[in-house]
């Protein structure tokens, strides 16, 4: 949806009625659409670059001054807007991403996304590798980003997440969608049964 996994693909993505250019990842977040990859370290933070570089670094535009010289101090109170409202444990807005647990540097990714203001944010498998604690923190997030309006698409093998936060869920077998469940069906044993068995259960007369 995103287009940076560089394969073939099928289908339109419009965002408010307007087509996205397909496998054009600048395209899609000019469009509103951002995207958390399940791969934090190789593709998400940047380890050695501090909070402020990598919450600030799609959005630099927005800080460019006359001769094009940033405006640090509104980027370092950008930062630390977002260290306050998702509640990222961190010395502060110039610490280091790598000093930073598994958890909050993944708050450090969302907060990024967050500040290009999107309208569809694409999550693939947002809680991996992230403690119990964080993982409930994070669903939070995810549950607020989508009561602001924000069109969340979750992709994701944790049932729980897909139960408590989804509407509706889209079951893959075998690398097709073989159904859609919602309102009252989504649930544990109904997902559990698309998935493994590749059909949808019929609902309980």
């Amino acid at each position: 949806m995103f287009g940076a996994a560089g394969r073939e693909t099928s289908g339109r993505i419009l965002v408010e009625g307007v087509p996205v250019p397909a496998r054009d990842p600048a395209a899609s977040l000019k469009s509103g659409i951002a995207l958390l990859t399940n791969d934090r370290l190789g593709e998400g933070i940047l380890q050695s670059f501090t909070l402020i570089e990598n919450i600030c670094l799609p959005i630099l535009s927005r800080f460019s001054g006359a001769r094009g010289v940033l405006d640090f101090a509104e980027m370092k109170r950008t930062t630390e807007k977002n260290i306050q409202r998702l509640r990222v444990n961190a010395p502060g807005p110039s610490a280091l991403a790598r000093q930073l647990s598994g958890g909050n540097q993944q708050k450090v990714l969302f907060a990024k996304w967050l500040e290009t203001k999107p309208k569809i944010f694409v999550m693939d498998e947002p809680t991996i590798g992230v403690d119990v604690g964080a993982k409930e923190e994070i669903r939070r997030i995810i549950d607020e980003i989508a009561s602001a309006g924000v069109g969340v698409v979750l992709v994701t093998t944790e049932l729980d997440e897909l139960v408590l936060l989804c509407d509706r869920v889209l079951v893959m077998f075998r690398g097709a969608v073989i159904g859609e469940l919602s309102g009252e069906a989504v649930n544990r044993e109904r997902i559990l049964h698309a998935a493994a068995c590749g059909e949808i259960q019929a609902a309980a007369a």
